[in-house]
């Protein structure tokens, strides 16, 4: 599409909530409504069409300077989206008092702007705040050589000292992560983690001066546990960083809702993987709660996403399989809403999920069908899930008795992968190979004792143990054996 079709792109982007939350700004900031027309007619459009937009508006003063109506309305409608996106959270408010304190300290008034500096601290101290720390205490030198404001020059130099200190100990560990991030999970080139120059720093959680430099640790060391498994570790790791949220923050968790409800659903994750199911209901429950405060949208849908997935899952994991379809029913009619706001490996795994419950209640049919949905999203989920959910789909095409497309599959899928990463999967696929030439009871029931045994031996193995995560073959397996 041409350049002059942004504003018609992120007009599009928006949701309902949030047309009329820029109607409103708009209203209350611009007397002129033609930029609301503006607005309308190009939300109406299917395709962006310029020419509609001249004769419609082809009496009005702003279509001679079509492009400036236009990069207003841009800027407008990204001003409305910051605000409302962001009005609920801490880094906002603190930001919105320190440009307060700006224009009420250049207007001379020296006593609200003290009150105004106290509340400010008190919210960047208590959030660890760095950047709006260091503003903050600029404010307060100034002030404070101009004997404005009755303080110690000295101890302000200290308090400045000591949040570069820690700023500075909070940027180690976040390259850390962010090292940890594109060398382990993405798998791009880039540094590894433990050849670093701060890598030291990664062994001693002493050495994280600030909560947020140990959130970035804790993030790396869930990864490594996660490479073996330890979801004991896991489950351990993120009830001590939900703890300590609401241990720093107090009432203010409530106020920086995205960063503790993801911990959150980190923790509801790994508390279902250790079956602590008590812990579960009641952290399902905060997340549901936090879910109706007045939040953005893109937030409140992500939370929904946490929600539904975490609940599917539960329900799965105590054997309660309606309650799971019927939340996943529930989950399927905010689809459209929900692939706008979450990230897709969420979609994934909630869909993997019932995958698994009808393979386990025997329905094969539907779940082919939502391991199709999954291949369908080929382009946006990580190559190893979707050659694994490849490999699903053989499976329920072998159990649907479509020998042939099995046959077909395996040649095609055995190309993408090598002897050396793959043992996992060319274990399958070698055993899919078998068993299409085998219709005798004992003979499978052999292949798959052979199976069962190689897939204990890949436990063993931290690069298998994410491909086991993701879907239980041992469903499959144990089919066999018991019958």
């Amino acid at each position: 599409m041409a350049q002059t079709d942004n504003l018609f792109l992120l007009i599009k982007t928006m949701s309902k909530s949030e047309k009329r939350s820029f109607k409103l700004m708009a209203a209350k900031y611009n007397n002129n409504k033609e930029y609301i027309n503006l607005f309308d007619t190009i939300d109406k459009q299917e395709e962006y069409d310029e020419e509609i937009i001249k004769k419609r508006f082809k009496n009005k003063k702003f279509i001679n300077q079509l492009s400036v109506a236009k990069n207003y309305l841009f800027t407008t409608i990204v001003d409305s989206l910051y605000e409302s996106a962001n009005y609920d959270t801490i880094r906002f408010k603190l930001n919105e008092l320190i440009k307060q304190i700006e224009v009420i300290k250049d207007r001379g008034l020296n006593e609200l702007c003290i009150k105004y500096i106290e509340k400010a601290k008190r919210y960047a101290i208590q959030t660890l705040s760095f950047q709006e720390m260091l503003k903050l205490n600029r404010i307060e030198y100034d002030l404070g050589l101009k004997n404005i404001l009755d303080v110690d020059i000295h101890e302000i130099n200290k308090n400045y000292a000591t949040t570069i200190k820690n700023y500075s100990n909070f940027l180690d560990y976040d390259y850390l992560s962010r090292l940890n991030y594109c060398y382990n999970i993405l798998h791009i080139k880039s540094e590894d983690p433990l050849n670093a120059e701060t890598a030291y720093l990664l062994n001693d959680e002493n050495l994280a001066l600030t909560f947020r430099a140990k959130e970035q640790l804790y993030g790396i060391w869930v990864y490594n546990y996660l490479k073996t498994s330890d979801y004991e570790k896991i489950y351990e790791i993120y009830q001590k960083i939900v703890y300590n949220l609401k241990a720093q923050y107090g009432e203010m968790v409530k106020e920086i809702p995205s960063n503790y409800c993801i911990k959150l659903n980190n923790l509801i994750t790994a508390s279902i993987k250790v079956r602590k199911f008590d812990a579960v209901q009641e952290h399902l429950k905060e997340l549901d709660e936090i879910s109706n405060l007045k939040i953005s949208t893109e937030l409140k849908y992500k939370i929904k996403g946490f929600y539904y997935c975490n609940s599917i899952n539960y329900y799965y994991e105590i054997g309660n399989y309606t309650k799971a379809i019927e939340i996943f029913d529930e989950f399927l009619e905010n689809i459209r809403s929900l692939k706008k706001y979450i990230k897709r490996p969420f979609i994934v795994w909630a869909y993997i999920i019932v995958v698994q419950l009808y393979f386990k209640t025997g329905d094969y049919k539907k779940s082919l069908k939502y391991i199709n949905v999954i291949l369908d999203l080929k382009s946006e989920i990580a190559k190893p899930n979707y050659l694994l959910s490849r490999l699903i789909n053989l499976v329920l095409h072998y159990e649907l008795g479509d020998f042939e497309y099995v046959d077909a599959g395996i040649d095609s899928l055995r190309k993408q992968f090598n002897s050396e990463d793959s043992v996992f999967e060319l274990l399958i696929i070698s055993t899919l190979r078998k068993l299409i030439n085998v219709f005798d009871v004992s003979e499978k029931k052999e292949i798959f004792k052979q199976l069962n045994a190689k897939l204990s031996e890949l436990k063993g193995r931290p690069s298998e143990l994410p491909k086991l995560d993701f879907f239980d073959f041992n469903i499959w397996v144990q089919k066999y054996l018991k019958a």
